[in-house]
């Protein structure tokens, strides 16, 4: 990798960007879906190096940046000279706004934004066409734009530990997510259009406040993995023992009587249902 010869100026304008952990998702079957994320070390930048190519912008070629833990509360705008980033971390800091400029980074597949202040996400969110992975857990989340639906290639998407009351209608567009987790939220019902959400693996729904489980959840087919645990529920549709391919369904914590779990058994033998 080369930079322009002042390159080093705009690197330590992002805080010493030196080798430290992005997390990714986890894939593996045998491991808890929704556990923490794994985490994947960044590559050291490379020290500077004398070039005679004096057209090439600083930091062009640097594909991970790592903020997290800076105490940010906003964006450096020396960030936006690293036009080719793919993977961003800024977990841990105390942003409390996203700027508009995250929309610039069209290259960006991993955006790990957990452990901050956010309430909402702005509208620009939806030019990352490129992200595969976005983490938003843990924050202050109220509402998501309905332009996250735009980001087609999104397969794990995190949005636990907020404060999201109503289920955000964007994400039933997310033709290509694979693992969805809602869980300690305030949702209290799930929309119908859940059934266009075919291709998830796994989706966690566990510390809400649903009180019933829509009949269209029979429409994910692939679905391996569900979390109910710690809602409101007192009962599944039958529609559920379509679920075929269901290896893993979590109960507990919600006022099924012994009569309706044995039901459920029956509905899928061959799921280990925990409750």
């Amino acid at each position: 990798m080369k930079l322009k010869k002042n390159a080093s100026f705009y690197i330590n304008q992002l805080i010493d960007l030196i080798a430290q952990p992005i997390v990714k998702a986890r894939e593996q079957e045998k491991t808890p879906a929704f556990a923490q994320p794994e985490d994947e070390g960044f590559q050291d930048l490379p020290p500077d190096t004398d070039t005679s190519d004096d057209t090439q912008e600083p930091g062009l070629e640097v594909k991970k940046l790592d903020l997290s833990s800076r105490k940010l509360r906003f964006l450096p705008l020396e960030i936006q000279k690293f036009t080719q980033v793919e993977q961003l971390n800024l977990e841990q800091n105390h942003l409390n706004i996203l700027m508009s400029e995250i929309g610039a980074f069209l290259h960006l597949k991993r955006l790990d934004l957990r452990g901050n202040e956010l309430e909402s996400l702005p509208q620009e969110i939806g030019s990352l066409q490129c992200l595969e992975w976005l983490c938003v857990q843990n924050n202050r989340l109220v509402e998501l734009p309905n332009t996250i639906g735009q980001l087609h290639q999104l397969r794990w998407l995190w949005l636990n530990d907020n404060h999201l009351h109503s289920f955000p209608k964007g994400i039933v567009q997310l033709e290509n997510l694979e693992w969805l987790n809602l869980q300690n939220n305030s949702l209290t019902k799930l929309p119908g259009e859940i059934e266009e959400m075919q291709g998830l693996i796994g989706l966690n729904l566990s510390g809400n406040r649903l009180k019933n489980v829509p009949t269209e959840i029979k429409q994910l087919r692939n679905l391996r993995e569900l979390n109910l645990d710690s809602n409101q529920l007192t009962t599944l549709p039958k529609s559920i023992e379509q679920l075929q391919d269901l290896e893993r369904l979590f109960l507990h914590h919600n006022y099924f009587s012994q009569s309706e779990l044995e039901k459920i058994q029956n509905w899928l033998p061959h799921c280990n249902i925990c409750f």
